[in-house]
């Protein structure tokens, strides 16, 4: 039996006892606008006289070579939707609504819906309309045209006429070839308005501006980076499970290391597993025995690995599952078991015990990312990802699909005969071409399962996001991303990946998640690591989930 260093473990636990922060919960977690002040309408450029507004409206007729901005005068901030009806004619794609304006005119967006059924998403800079973001189809029509901008986070979801039309994160990242970030976020604060420069009779009506506010992030993210004296986990760690037992949280996660190329490692290095505990999810130490988990020998199905789920084990013991990488593919899931949450812990002989699928199975080629939890008859499920290269691109999608299967002892595992059970999302949304189920929660007779999303761009920016089922194979997916990437100098602007949830000691839904910021990652020398950041759900986010649903969100598969 494994004998943890229980003497070093109580000193652990009695100095998180003494830990605490004088903070209060509006210090702790960032306070978003739960509303937006009226617009107090300015003419940005051009004349006064032309435009004619009130809240819900605006009108505007131009004489021959004139143009004019229109801008709301008071600020949107964090996440929001903008809705409008434009009256016909809209046919010039450097008119329409501005989004996100700063006050000096010197960064946003305009979002235009003509001509030719398009809709463009164009660039403002300096006070000048100046490139192309995105363009989407829309279908064509004479008359009013109805537009809703959604955005949550640095994320931005297009409507019009209640179909939707695209997605794009981070329009303010130009889409170049090849394909490179820059260190230019998003802003988080701007006015929205209104842009037309043809002479012609303009109306805009039944104009309206909520806030979205699903999330509030923890102030002072990352709660948990890298240790620069630590080898085994100087180049980043990444979000692995969560156990809560007697008060104490245990963050189980990844860490990675620089190491020599070889055949049978992935780029970054190699990774190993650890601990980290906390009673009040601010405050962290490290465990006593870190590493828990070591990468396997070279040519080994796991010299790589990362950290799945841990649960109890039928013995009592503890059992923590994790991936494998052995240079070509990620090979399936093992599992290693240990007598203390702080391990170390054991492989078992026979892993993987979840292997890759056959020939024609979604899980052919990889298996990797997953979650699993306890059911109430004893048995456990695994929510995990699968990847099958697509043998025909032309007639089938390819990318990352959710697997469930069921084991009653940990070490034999049965597929779902009906897998993937978490099915691609549509296409153009910001979830299309992965999904790749981290964690999950019961709540209210509900399972919620937490994953990582991609969507195919020039630029990948991987969201987290949650999907709601009752039985574990029919599942309803939430439209927006939860969390969100970040905006200006948060430091998850360019992932907000791996998503774990508990609940907090005050009961709240608390998620944890890898991040890693914009700024700065285009460097040389990266001063930006990897690490783990926090997020509160409010309680209406889970609760009030109908209210959020669209036609793109129904049941899988």
């Amino acid at each position: 039996m494994l004998k943890p260093d229980w003497l070093h473990f109580l000193s652990l636990i009695l100095v998180l006892s003494s830990m605490s922060r004088a903070e209060t919960s509006a210090d702790q977690w960032r306070q978003n606008p739960t509303v937006f002040a009226a617009p107090n309408w300015r003419v940005a450029k051009g004349n006064q006289e032309w435009w004619t507004t009130n809240q819900a409206s605006i009108s505007c007729s131009l004489p021959k070579g004139a143009a004019s901005w229109l801008l709301s005068g008071s600020a949107t901030s964090g996440s929001w939707v903008i809705e409008a009806t434009f009256e016909p004619p809209f046919v010039y794609r450097d008119e329409g609504l501005l989004i996100n304006v700063t006050h000096d005119l010197s960064r946003g967006l305009l979002v235009s819906l003509g001509p030719f059924s398009r809709l463009t998403l164009l660039r403002i800079k300096n006070g000048e309309i100046d490139s192309v973001a995105a363009e989407f189809s829309i279908a064509p029509s004479l008359g009013a045209r109805t537009l809703r901008v959604t955005r949550e986070g640095a994320s931005y979801d297009f409507w019009v006429d209640g179909a939707f039309a695209g997605n794009i994160a981070n329009p303010a990242q130009e889409r170049v070839t090849p394909a490179h970030w820059t260190d230019v976020t998003e802003n988080d604060a701007g006015e929205y308005g209104f842009v037309f420069q043809r002479p012609a009779k303009r109306l805009v009506r039944n104009i309206s501006v909520r806030a979205l506010n699903l999330e509030q992030k923890y102030a002072h993210n990352p709660v948990l980076s890298p240790l620069k004296n630590v080898e085994w986990e100087e180049n980043g760690i990444f979000t692995g499970a969560l156990l809560k037992e007697n008060g104490v949280y245990y963050l189980y996660y990844s860490g990675t290391h620089p190491a020599p190329p070889a055949k049978d490692q992935p780029p970054e290095g190699i990774t190993r597993a650890g601990v980290a505990l906390s009673r009040d999810l601010r405050t962290w130490q490290r465990g006593p025995n870190n590493p828990i988990l070591s990468e396997g020998a070279p040519g080994h199905w796991d010299r790589a690995l990362q950290v799945g789920c841990v649960v109890h084990a039928p013995d009592g013991k503890y059992a923590l599952l994790y991936d494998g990488f052995d240079g070509k593919r990620w090979g399936g899931v093992g599992v290693a078991f240990s007598s203390s949450p702080v391990g170390p812990f054991k492989k078992y002989e026979g892993n993987p015990v979840l292997g890759n699928g056959g020939p024609d199975d979604f899980d052919r080629d990889h298996v990797h990312l997953h979650t699993c939890l306890q059911l109430d008859d004893g048995r456990y499920a695994l929510l995990y990802t699968g990847f099958k290269t697509a043998d025909d691109p032309s007639k089938e999608r390819a990318g990352d699909q959710g697997g469930l299967a069921f084991s009653n002892d940990l070490l034999h595992w049965i597929k779902y005969e009906g897998n993937p059970v978490l099915g691609f999302a549509p296409p153009g949304t910001f979830y299309d071409a992965h999904l790749r189920p981290k964690g999950i929660m019961k709540r209210g007779g509900w399972y919620y399962l937490f994953f990582e999303g991609a969507h195919f761009d020039k630029l990948w920016f991987d969201q987290a996001s949650i999907a709601r089922s009752r039985d574990l194979i029919h599942w309803e997916k939430f439209p927006y991303p939860l969390p969100a990437l970040g905006t200006d100098a948060d430091y998850d602007s360019i992932v907000t990946e791996w998503p774990v949830p508990t609940v907090s000691p005050d009961g709240d839904t608390v998620v944890f998640y890898m991040c890693l910021p914009l700024g700065g990652y285009s460097l040389p020398k990266d001063p930006n690591k990897l690490s783990i950041c926090m997020t509160r759900l409010l309680s209406r986010t889970l609760d009030e989930w109908e209210s959020y649903a669209t036609p793109l969100t129904k049941r899988s598969p």
